[in-house]
């Protein structure tokens, strides 16, 4: 059974893995994930939560960046 994908932009068919995409290949912001995808905002009741799942993805890479460091270091 494939996971069910929730748009997060309905105005340019962006769902949850187009967002996640544009934020694993570098977003770090909601314009970028916009910008990734070649659109950008037009009725804007996306932004919010484009900029929760941009703060969720953030604060996982902050996390994630100590143990990248201490693995590189153990190298």
């Amino acid at each position: 059974m494939t996971g069910t994908r929730m748009y997060v932009c309905i105005c340019n068919a962006l769902n949850d893995r187009k967002v996640a995409i544009a934020l694993n290949s570098g977003a770090e912001t909601v314009s970028d994930v916009f910008r990734h995808h070649g659109c950008s905002p037009r009725c804007g009741s996306c932004v919010e939560h484009m900029r929760d799942k941009v703060s969720v993805a953030s604060q996982s890479q902050a996390e994630a960046t100590p143990a990248l460091e201490l693995a590189i270091a153990a190298d």
